[in-house]
């Protein structure tokens, strides 16, 4: 547990039960879903806080579901009153994290490691039996102390650690080789350490803007930069890149004219958005092959329309067209909108697409983009990205939306399902 300043944590999740409603809002005539009733809670998870403490919060990182184990971190705060309130004597604000593994089952703790993190980046990673973390000990990002964890999957013991005095990204694991991003957005570098000792392979000076993205050898990230790199070379001042995987060897870059969006790789194709657009480039050679318009907002933030690729489609949100669009992957014609299921970033699982809309989920159909049904989530009118809370294993939906709780749900089942874009999907009730 540590000690520190008073200061305000600002949770972007707040949880409640997911009601499930029973109407089909979108279906055409003659459409007809299967009523769903309730929502299954498989079990839910709140530790409780020291006694005597208030102002307590908590808030969860994203979960990764590994062979039945849920593997999430939680960052609490206790006593860490708001500014313009005078904390009593002897009340000083504490934090801790815990890195917890999770019986998918019943949510039963396997283990659970502590350290005085103050922040645990959104991502964790698993590979050969070790499940990585990226957490930061102190406020201020840019100044100090951020750690890359390693730990046995198996028991929670602490394999390796790697400290910057800088920020730094989640980690992506591929290939034996872990990769993080430290530093700024605009003079940052990115990392590749062995993943079974945490020993330092290479860095490569001015790519820090995104996550990195490992595809077939190849390592895709952001930039923001304003002239060379530490090593000479000159870096556009916004572009995605392509590293050689093995040696951080520069391949190729796309320059645009802003922020670009983490990327996503598809069957060769890098998808993301930047300048207004959904922007797909050949993964090989960094040759734009189409891109698509989405919205005209002159403070346009990519982050706010990451695409997710399933299947050869590729779905995000647009302003423009008031809603989710779905996109033939290799060409960009437009398969279908869905207006008024506007929100942030959109996460595929079983054919039903999600989306979050400011305090409350839409599911789609994947293949149609009708609504199949809507589950509130909150009061608030947050815009939160579901690729950030949400991990499917089994039908069930691992999720937090912040203060204190975190949730499995059992998802409704499919009772029939087909690509033919005239059919909706037919659920069970739990």
């Amino acid at each position: 547990m540590k000690k520190g300043f008073t200061l305000i944590i600002v949770l972007l999740f707040l949880t409640q039960a997911i009601l499930l409603h029973d109407t089909a809002l979108g279906a055409s005539s003659g459409q007809t879903y299967t009523p769903i009733l309730s929502t299954n809670y498989v079990w839910q998870k709140q530790p409780g806080y020291p006694s005597g403490t208030a102002y307590n919060q908590r808030e969860w990182s994203s979960p990764l579901v590994v062979d039945g184990v849920v593997y999430v971190g939680a960052t609490t705060t206790v006593n860490c009153y708001p500014f313009y309130i005078t904390p009593p004597p002897g009340h000083d604000c504490e934090w801790w994290s815990d890195f917890y593994a999770l019986n998918a089952s019943d949510g039963a703790v396997i283990w659970d490691f502590k350290d005085d993190s103050l922040l645990i980046r959104e991502f964790c990673a698993f590979a050969d039996g070790l499940v990585f973390f990226s957490a930061a000990k102190e406020v201020d990002q840019f100044g100090d102390a951020n750690s890359l964890l390693a730990f046995n999957a198996t028991n929670g013991a602490l394999v390796w650690n790697h400290t910057a005095q800088s920020l730094m990204s989640s980690p992506v694991v591929g290939n034996g080789i872990v990769y993080v991003t430290i530093g700024p957005n605009f003079n940052g570098a990115l990392y590749a350490f062995d993943a079974a000792n945490g020993n330092k392979l290479w860095n490569a000076p001015g790519y820090s803007a995104t996550l990195p993205v490992i595809n077939e050898g190849i390592v895709y990230v952001g930039s923001m930069s304003n002239g060379p790199n530490a090593n000479g070379e000159f870096i556009p001042s916004y572009a995605i890149n392509a590293l050689d995987a093995k040696n951080g060897r520069f391949l190729w870059n796309y320059s645009t004219n802003f922020w670009v969006s983490n990327p996503v790789v598809f069957e060769k194709i890098v998808f993301f958005s930047a300048d207004n657009n959904i922007i797909a480039l050949n993964a090989i050679t960094g040759d734009k092959l189409w891109n698509c318009t989405i919205t005209s907002d002159t403070n346009f933030h990519p982050e706010c329309h990451l695409p997710s690729v399933k299947n050869g489609v590729v779905y995000v949100t647009s302003s423009i067209k008031g809603g989710v669009i779905a996109l033939r992957a290799f060409d960009g014609v437009e398969l279908w909108t869905h207006v008024g299921a506007f929100g942030n970033p959109v996460v595929i699982d079983k054919g039903v697409v999600y989306v979050n809309i400011k305090g409350y989920i839409s599911s789609l159909n994947a293949y149609n983009g009708h609504k199949i049904w809507d589950s509130t989530l909150s009061s608030h009118n947050w815009n939160m990205i579901p690729s950030r809370i949400f991990a499917f294993d089994k039908n069930v939906m691992y999720y937090s939306f912040g203060y204190d709780l975190f949730s499995a749900v059992e998802l409704p089942k499919l009772t029939h399902q087909s690509n033919s874009p005239n059919t909706l999907y037919a659920f069970t009730d739990q």
